[in-house]
């Protein structure tokens, strides 16, 4: 018969344990590991807090939209996500709180829908003077992002200034498509810091104190929270503080990553096709008369190269065309074509080509393809 130990014992070992486990914490990270990163960003963060009046001949309302933001330039320039600004028009209150609750009359300097991104920006005669010079926050890349690495999240949800919570990395890469985005070209960061109404456009950071995400929704239960991949995002964050609005190319083709699943389908419906064509992105739209139609591309075109790089998912494809409208791109393509077929119009046999394509992308009708994101590229 086994000896059970008694209960005195048994919570004595497992407070030295965790006593244990505290002290390697704090060995290798430090006893203000989270304080430490925090102290680093604090003063960049921000509350911002639109107020608009709709009337009507019977009534007048006013709606109050508020989230969080960030400085990025000294001249009071903060990042921060497109709904949390997205209904301010002429006449409209946009106030940006500091770190220590000072006000700041702002105004929208840009905005992109599609991504969720905006830039807002204090005005001149502010309510607050002497002008502030503001800290901008540094980014950092995600290159060597683990599942498992501590974030820490920094807002001010429900207008608490400067709520900080912490949490781990879930994933480090999610598609747009599995949480609801709109833009292609947009990852997010999966964590389960605790992020609620007001927390949106504020930073996520590393134990570095570098922003590696800007913190966007949440999922109806507690512990998962998405932020825009920061590093993913700056080609656009560069346009939007740079130029005032954000140009994408188009080229005008709908890509399929091949899947274990979607080879499967593709192998059950051409019995005969090349299996080499079976390891890239394929083209199973091209719409009519865009630079991809109008280049040569064709419905089951497989992209392997752009520019002389080889490409094995539309995330890379995107990458190496960046954001450049009205330049050349020269995409090499493999294509099946047909050798033999039968009575019933059935290709039997097919011989695998490999061939250059020139294209020169157009940019993008946010408004036909605005909702659509499945053509962005």
């Amino acid at each position: 018969v086994t000896k059970l130990s008694d209960g005195g014992n048994n919570s004595e070992n497992v407070g030295n344990l965790e006593k244990s486990q505290a002290a390697t914490i704090k060995k290798s990270f430090g006893a203000g590991f989270i304080s430490d990163a925090v102290e680093l960003v604090m003063d960049s963060v921000v509350n911002i807090t639109v107020e608009s009046d709709v009337s009507n001949l019977f009534s007048k309302k006013t709606f109050v939209s508020s989230g969080s933001g960030f400085v990025i330039s000294k001249d009071g320039m903060f990042l921060t996500n497109a709904h949390v600004v997205s209904e301010f028009e002429p006449g409209s209150e946009l106030v940006i709180t500091d770190s220590n609750g000072v006000q700041y009359n702002g105004a929208l300097y840009s905005i992109d829908l599609l991504s969720d991104l905006a830039v807002v920006q204090v005005v001149e005669g502010s309510r607050n003077e002497p002008k502030k010079v503001w800290k901008p926050v540094k980014f950092g890349r995600n290159t060597n992002l683990r599942p498992g690495d501590w974030v820490i999240s920094i807002g001010c949800p429900f207008g608490l200034q400067g709520t900080v919570t912490a949490g781990i990395i879930s994933s480090r890469r999610r598609k747009n498509t599995e949480i609801g985005g709109k833009d292609s070209r947009v990852e997010y960061i999966q964590t389960d810091c605790v992020v609620h109404t007001g927390s949106s456009g504020g930073p996520l950071i590393n134990l570095d104190g570098e922003v590696i995400g800007i913190n966007t929704t949440r999922a109806e239960g507690e512990g998962i929270s998405f932020a825009i991949r920061a590093d993913n995002a700056l080609g656009i964050i560069d346009q939007l503080l740079n130029k005032g609005h954000v140009v994408r190319p188009w080229i005008g083709v709908k890509m399929v990553s091949l899947t274990d699943k979607v080879k499967q389908q593709l192998k059950a419906n051409s019995e005969g096709e090349e299996n080499d064509l079976l390891s890239y992105e394929r083209l199973p739209v091209v719409v009519t008369r865009s630079p991809a139609y109008l280049s040569g591309l064709e419905v089951g075109d497989v992209i392997i190269a752009v520019n002389g790089i080889g490409v094995n998912s539309s995330r890379e494809i995107l990458q190496q065309i960046g954001f450049k409208v009205g330049e050349p791109v020269m995409l090499k393509i493999k294509r099946a074509v047909p050798l033999d077929m039968d009575w019933d119009g059935r290709v039997r046999r097919y011989e695998t080509i490999t061939t250059d394509i020139r294209l020169t992308p157009e940019e993008l009708d946010v408004e036909m393809y605005g909702d659509r994101a499945e053509f962005h590229s």
